[in-house]
This record gives structure tokens, C-alpha cells and sequence, in this order.
């Protein structure tokens, strides 16, 4: 009889217990990088492979972790990039399509300081300047309540836990980003 009651007991614990997600260190997962003319962010996308901007990845030499980074990729029409450098836990990239008040996690180094904020989708840019020159969109334009965001390009944003789109830079408590659906830099 107890061992039925055991049974039955963990039966329902497997069918009703709340599932169990990996807790990904987020920290680990987007480094600071540091490049000749400053500094910005990146994340892990893959085994040594970690996405950023092209105004980043740019500027050799560039470093991750203190390892010097090869670049893979750059996309100078999105201000995206690819490099190589170590190895940290990867975040899976997702191809959704953010909408107006959608709220997201932020993760990167804005003035060298580790920083993990919500933010909203504030609106759109159609036609928006990139590190070339050249006017392409469109890009979020997320409202935050930190008010300093420079050196954070190359971060991270976060919907439901999937990285959706790369920062390429902030002012104020604005912040720009890139889908990582509109980059020519991906991940084979």
C-alpha cells in the first residue's frame, strides 16, 4: 500500500510539477569587449563564436576575456558582426518580432559596468544611420529607466529568454537595436 501511495505521489508530482528551466548566467554569457578605441559588448551564439556590432568588431584589436578575437563577420549595412575568441554558455537566438510596449531584458556594459535592465518598446526607426553612413531600419528603439547606455553596443536583448536583437548603441534612455533576423551575419 505505501509503495502505491508512493508511486501515485510521484506520479503527480511529474505531471503537475512546474517545468524545470535552465538558469543561464547571463554575466558569462555577454563579456566586455575591448577594442582600440574603447570598449562594448558581445554574446555567445556558439561554441567560440560570439555576436556584436561592426562599430565593435571594427576597431582591431579586439579582446574578449582577455583573448585577442578574430572577426568572422561584418555587416556594415546592420552594424552587426561576428568574432571568435574563448568560449562562454551561448544564448538562443530567436527570430520574433518585437511589437510597441513589448517589454525585454537589455544585458550589456554600458561604461564598463555589467548592467541587466527591463526595457519597452518605445517605437521604430525606419531610416537610421549605421556605422557606414548609409540609412536602413528598421531598428526597435527601446525606453529604459537607466539614463546612461554608452558602451553597451553589442549587447543583448531579451524576449521570453531568447536573444532577439543586438544593441548598437543609446543615449539618454533610449536605446537602438538591430533584429538579428535583418543581419548577414549568421550562425551556420
Amino acid at each position: 500500500m505505501k509503495v502505491r501511495v508512493a508511486a501515485a505521489v510521484l506520479l503527480l508530482f511529474v505531471l503537475f510539477a512546474p517545468p524545470v528551466v535552465a538558469q543561464i548566467n547571463l554575466r558569462a554569457s555577454v563579456p566586455l569587449v575591448v577594442n582600440s578605441v574603447g570598449t562594448g559588448s558581445a554574446y555567445w551564439v556558439a561554441p567560440n563564436t560570439l555576436r556584436t556590432v561592426a562599430h565593435i568588431a571594427g576597431y582591431p584589436p579586439v579582446y574578449v576575456n582577455g583573448i585577442q578575437a578574430t572577426v568572422l563577420c561584418i555587416d556594415q549595412d546592420t552594424d552587426s558582426a561576428l568574432i571568435r575568441a574563448g568560449d562562454g554558455p551561448a544564448l538562443l537566438e530567436g527570430r520574433v518580432t518585437l511589437q510597441l510596449r513589448d517589454e525585454v531584458l537589455l544585458v550589456g556594459w554600458p561604461t564598463g559596468q555589467y548592467v541587466e535592465a527591463l526595457g519597452t518598446v518605445h517605437g521604430y526607426a525606419i531610416n537610421f544611420p549605421y556605422a557606414n553612413g548609409q540609412w536602413v531600419g528598421p531598428i526597435y528603439i527601446l525606453k529604459t529607466g537607466r539614463t546612461e547606455w554608452r558602451g553597451s553596443s553589442g549587447g543583448v536583448v531579451l524576449k521570453n529568454g531568447l536573444a532577439v536583437a543586438t544593441i548598437t548603441g543609446g543615449m539618454a534612455d533610449l536605446v537602438s537595436e538591430v533584429p538579428i533576423s535583418d543581419s548577414k551575419c549568421q550562425v551556420i
